[in-house]
């Protein structure tokens, strides 16, 4: 399956975000040798925040292979979220990460 890879490769790269963005805070703060560290808080909200990307993601990519067989539907990722919720898909991306 494609889901842990993505999912995997969404929460290093917003956990890397984390890490660099607190680092450089810190840093700016005066603590030169300063490195951010994570707590249990983190992880949970970088867990839900990826796997909520996660199947975002394979949604999106799903109902784009569905309807290119039918017509041409490029839609951006904006878009088709913003579709997604107005038709009531919310509860689809939520219950997972919830």
């Amino acid at each position: 399956m494609i889901n842990p890879v993505v999912q995997y490769t969404v929460s290093e790269q917003l956990k890397n975000i984390l890490i660099a963005t607190r680092t450089n805070k810190l840093r700016a703060a005066g603590a030169v040798t300063a490195v951010a560290i994570l707590s249990d808080w983190d992880f949970f909200l970088l867990g839900a925040l990826s796997k909520l990307g996660t199947i975002f993601v394979i949604f999106h990519f799903a109902a784009d292979k569905h309807h290119s067989s039918r017509h041409k539907f490029n839609l951006s990722i904006h878009v088709s979220l913003g579709l997604a919720l107005f038709c009531g898909y919310e509860p689809s991306f939520l219950s997972p990460v919830l």
